[in-house]
């Protein structure tokens, strides 16, 4: 709010500074009439003292509101170092975050390779079960066929055996008690051993099965915020583009400006330079008809007491009075014609000074804009660092929006200068142009001063 109500007091100084050059068309027009008035030209002058003190007192306002701008610039500067602080932390906070991410990843890694050894030990206790069932098969099947008692192959019996044991108490049929009924009993117990890891396995499975699914859940939300942030980016690139295109346009009208203002710095030196030697030449035309004027009074005194005919002295002097009062009639004018044709340039002057004047209300206004969405970018960039918890991607695009920032905010800071140095050459100019006025409104107030006494003289 404090920018906008410096342009629009800026903007209502150059109005006051037009309307100022108004009153001043209007003094030299009255000046052009009442070239022979007098206390009319003090009134003038003096209106036009009051004129100039009001000028300087604008100018102490403008520069009153650019003290306010560079107060307000530092404001900025400070509130940009306070988010680059708080987006170093949330840099820190975001690296922590991926080391606890890799220590998740190993332990899923590890998980896994037990998982596959678990599988092999499966496919393992698989194969030996087949063959245990092969051999059982065979006894079973020597033991059927056999016809003699003395032959036979004796009983076993697991709650009698010495093997010991809750699992001995298992029947397994007529099988061999030496030789295959430890073997039986061991196997039991390698598969019961077997299937409680299983059970542990199939447990720690299903507690890493869950860990991986909130892996999952977490992944696709951060999927879901590299493509926000990528549409973001988008939407920069977009504005920086846009950004771009008015830096350059803004340039080209500076520099456009810039010309002109020579150009017609330029042609105020040609015209006070053709006032100047206008004014040289008048002078020793004067100077001349002043000497013109003492031969022609001592001529007459000399006539007078020579000649005895006072009929042809009077004619000839009236003469001689008309020469003179035509004389100083033509030059008069000639006068008046360079003052008019003076005046007509200076106010072609003026008109280009108002049109400068508005280009740089105009800039002023593009300046805001950019300060405007200076600030939009620091809000974008606020909620850009909400989002600072994603991976490696996110932090590479973060890094280069802040370098587009960075850049945004150098071409910010050349415009500025670019802005200042062209108020302080509008300044500059301006204090010639009211310097070339005194000088010329002297020059002025001597010619009439000489006139006025050489009318006093006649």
């Amino acid at each position: 709010m404090t920018h906008i109500g410096t342009v629009v007091g800026r903007s209502k100084s150059v109005d006051d500074l037009t309307s100022v050059d108004d009153i001043e068309r209007d003094d030299g027009k009255r000046l052009s009439e009442t070239t022979a008035g007098g206390p009319e030209l003090e009134k003038l002058l003096r209106s036009k003292d009051e004129q100039i003190a009001k000028l300087v007192e604008k100018l102490s306002t403008v520069f009153e509101c650019n003290n306010q701008f560079a107060v307000e610039h530092e404001k900025l500067q400070k509130d940009y170092q306070q988010a680059m602080q708080n987006l170093h932390t949330l840099q820190g906070i975001k690296a922590k975050s991926c080391d606890q991410c890799a220590s998740f990843e190993t332990e899923r890694d590890q998980l896994a390779k037990e998982n596959g050894d678990l599988r092999n030990d499966v496919k393992m206790m698989k194969i030996l079960v087949y063959r245990l069932n092969v051999q059982i098969e065979r006894y079973q099947d020597a033991i059927r066929e056999g016809t003699t008692a003395k032959n036979a192959i004796p009983r076993l019996d697991f709650v009698d055996s010495t093997y010991g044991g809750a699992k001995d108490n298992l029947n397994w049929g007529p099988v061999n008690s030496h030789t295959l009924g430890p073997l039986l009993n061991a196997y039991e117990e390698t598969i019961a051993e077997k299937s409680d890891l299983v059970q542990q396995y199939e447990s720690e499975l299903v507690g890493f099965t869950g860990k991986l699914k909130k892996v999952l859940e977490e992944n696709e939300s951060l999927q879901q915020e590299m493509e926000t942030m990528r549409a973001a980016q988008a939407g920069w690139t977009s504005e920086r583009t846009r950004l771009q295109a008015q830096v350059d346009v803004l340039r080209s009208k500076a520099d456009v400006q810039g010309k002109r203002a020579d150009l017609a710095k330029e042609k105020l030196v040609e015209v006070l330079k053709c006032y100047e030697q206008k004014v040289q030449a008048q002078s020793l035309d004067i100077q001349r008809l002043q000497e013109a004027y003492s031969r022609s009074k001592g001529e007459l005194a000399t006539l007078r007491n020579l000649n005895h005919n006072p009929e042809l002295v009077a004619n000839s002097l009236k003469e001689c009075q008309q020469y003179d009062l035509t004389q100083k009639a033509t030059e008069l004018e000639q006068l008046r014609n360079d003052y008019q044709q003076q005046l007509k340039i200076f106010e072609r002057q003026k008109e280009i000074n108002e049109i400068l004047m508005g280009k740089n209300a105009a800039l002023k206004q593009t300046l805001e804009r950019t300060r405007q969405s200076k600030e939009i970018l620091k809000q974008r960039l606020k909620t850009m660092i909400t989002w600072g918890k994603g991976s490696e991607q996110r932090k590479d695009q973060l890094q280069e929006s802040w370098q587009t920032i960075r850049a945004l905010q150098a071409q910010l800071q050349q415009r500025d200068g670019q802005l200042r140095s062209l108020q302080q050459r509008y300044q500059t100019e301006v204090e010639q142009l009211e310097r070339r006025l005194r000088q010329r409104e002297d020059t002025l107030r001597k010619i009439l001063a000489e006139k006025a006494q050489f009318h006093r003289q006649v």
